[in-house]
């Protein structure tokens, strides 16, 4: 009996024992797995950090990576504006050289009449400012005579007497209107209305202005000859002067008027 117990304490005994080592086991386990599993915290607390690092990081990137944007938008406005200058400037440019390149060919063309006239410029006027002065007066003059002559010397019938025949009217029609074209439809008025014989004074008066424009007629005349060619080389003159005035310079009345005279 001795013996039974003996055995069976001894194997409880060993089965103790190997509970024991295995208790031992599996608390060192545990005691490494404690470790790694600390260890793999502060791995995790630094990655954690390092993911916080890298998140404000990405966060600074994207605030810079917008502020970079925000610059490329603004220097594209700005290039694209300097483009519009630029093009405006070519224009300008382009512009000052097609008016430069006018300015030379109408400096070309003054330069060239100039030269053509220089040879009549550069003489001498038959008559000086006095003597033309002096026939003007003297024209003045005769002017003023002829028509009080030709006014005194009329007979004027009363206005009662004239005669008002239709004949006579239809005839007297191209008389009255080139008598408008010469002083005017008032003065042809007041010479049909007013009575002349006592004082012929309007007579004086119209016979004074038809003959100043009759006279400025011939002195504006080309051709005495030929009304209506002298009609065409009038516009011919006329186009020279407005074409000289038009392009900032004026053409040189006497030296062009001998030009085409002769």
């Amino acid at each position: 009996l001795s013996v039974i117990l003996c055995g069976i304490l001894g194997f409880q005994y060993l089965k103790l024992r190997l509970r024991f080592k295995a208790v031992e086991r599996e608390t060192s386990e545990v005691s490494a797995l404690r470790l790694e599993l600390a260890r793999m915290e502060e791995a995790l607390a630094a990655r954690t950090e390092e993911a916080e690092e890298g998140k404000r990081r990405l966060g600074e990137t994207e605030e810079k990576l917008r502020e970079i944007l925000s610059r490329n938008v603004a220097l594209d406005a700005q290039l694209k504006h300097r483009d519009r200058d630029i093009q405006r400037h070519e224009e300008e440019l382009q512009q000052h050289a097609r008016e430069h390149a006018l300015t030379i060919q109408l400096v070309e063309a003054r330069t060239l009449e100039l030269r053509g006239a220089e040879a009549l410029l550069t003489k001498a006027d038959v008559l000086s400012g006095e003597d033309v002065i002096a026939l003007v007066n003297t024209l003045n003059s005769e002017i003023y005579q002829t028509a009080v002559n030709v006014a005194e010397a009329f007979e004027f019938k009363p206005k009662e007497e004239r005669t008002t025949r239709v004949e006579d009217v239809e005839n007297l029609v191209e008389v009255y209107a080139s008598a408008t074209d010469m002083v005017g439809p008032q003065m042809v008025q007041m010479l049909g209305s007013l009575e002349h014989r006592e004082d012929p004074t309007i007579v004086q008066i119209a016979l004074q202005a038809a003959m100043v424009a009759y006279s400025n007629w011939i002195v504006r005349s080309w051709n005495l000859e030929d009304p209506e060619g002298d009609v065409g080389v009038n516009k011919v003159y006329k186009g020279i002067r407005d074409a000289g005035e038009a392009h900032g310079y004026f053409i040189v009345p006497s030296g062009y008027g001998l030009m085409l005279h002769a």
